[in-house]
């Protein structure tokens, strides 16, 4: 019997489909924290997380049987690969499902930052007398910049669909990128000063963590926005919800969920924030694909 570990916020479709295989035993958990004993591990051999969970080290020391990990997201995330890869344990994503949307999503929030969706919707249902003061921040008609952080497939997409709408693209990514539509590298600090909207799409590393914080945001234009789909720990949340409030930053939506409660509940008072569910983009098709990505990955490894 194969024993499978369902981690985190996954379609519930998936473990359905995944006890249909006789040859799958299945156990579903929301977070690492909840398998206290060392026995619950040891026998494990193959985890599937959810974009968000992070697989640190110990639990790989402790998974002695582990052999494949699965990740529901197009980068690996925060998992210790090093180790992962020196114990043998081969690491798999789920990239294709996910980028399209990601992209999608990721435009949304651009188009909403810019023309205050939420706040224009708000004060229309207040009958507020500011309604037109919510517009301030497009007021730019020349072709708009906009910087990507982090240009692999999700970067290099919403450039691409950017790029269709009109706009300049920039990128700071650690390898040149030919992404098959005018993009030009730069580095970051020079991204920040240039760029109208900067999109973040980075996972966790040692490299990347804080990689946003208060002396970059301060490089940022007074009327730029920021969107950050990263992985929680890339931007400092903090730092940009101070940022938005005194003005240095016109506005920015950023993941909701991995804000911490404090931080959670200051964002909702901050006109300018939307703290929004990162995990919004996989839904309908994109979930299953997901899905079935993961079934086609565990069924190839083990043969089954």
């Amino acid at each position: 019997m194969i024993r499978v570990l369902l981690a985190g916020n996954l379609n519930a479709g998936m473990a359905e489909d995944l006890r249909s295989i006789p040859e799958f035993e299945i156990q579903e958990i929301d977070d690492f924290s909840n398998l206290a004993a060392e026995s619950e591990f040891a026998h494990v051999d193959a985890v599937v997380v959810d974009d968000r969970t992070p697989v640190k080290r110990d639990f790989l020391q402790r998974a002695a049987q582990l052999r494949l990990l699965i990740r529901t997201a197009s980068n690996p995330g925060e998992i210790d690969l090093e180790y992962a890869g020196g114990k043998g344990i081969y690491v798999r994503c789920t990239p294709f499902a996910t980028s399209a949307s990601v992209a999608a999503y990721t435009l949304a929030l651009i188009l909403a930052c810019l023309y205050r969706i939420g706040p224009a919707y708000h004060d229309l249902h207040a009958e507020s007398d500011s309604v037109h003061d919510t517009f301030s921040g497009c007021q730019k008609e020349e072709k708009l910049t906009l910087g990507i952080v982090g240009f692999g497939r999700i970067g290099s997409e919403v450039g691409r669909r950017a790029f269709n709408l009109g706009m300049e693209i920039l990128y700071c990514d650690i390898e040149e990128v030919q992404p098959g539509f005018p993009a030009r590298r730069l580095p970051l600090e020079h991204l920040l000063a240039c760029a109208d909207i900067v999109s973040l799409h980075l996972p966790s590393t040692p490299d990347t963590r804080n990689l946003l914080h208060a002396m970059n945001l301060s490089r940022m234009k007074p009327s730029a926005i920021l969107v950050d789909l990263s992985a929680p720990g890339v931007v400092d949340a903090g730092a940009v919800l101070d940022a938005v409030r005194s003005g240095a930053l016109s506005a920015s939506a950023l993941d909701g969920c991995a804000l911490p409660q404090d931080l959670r509940e200051a964002a909702a008072e901050i006109a300018g924030v939307y703290p929004v569910n990162s995990g919004a983009y996989l839904c309908g098709p994109r979930l299953e694909q997901s899905s079935n990505d993961v079934i086609s990955i565990l069924k190839e490894f083990f043969n089954v």
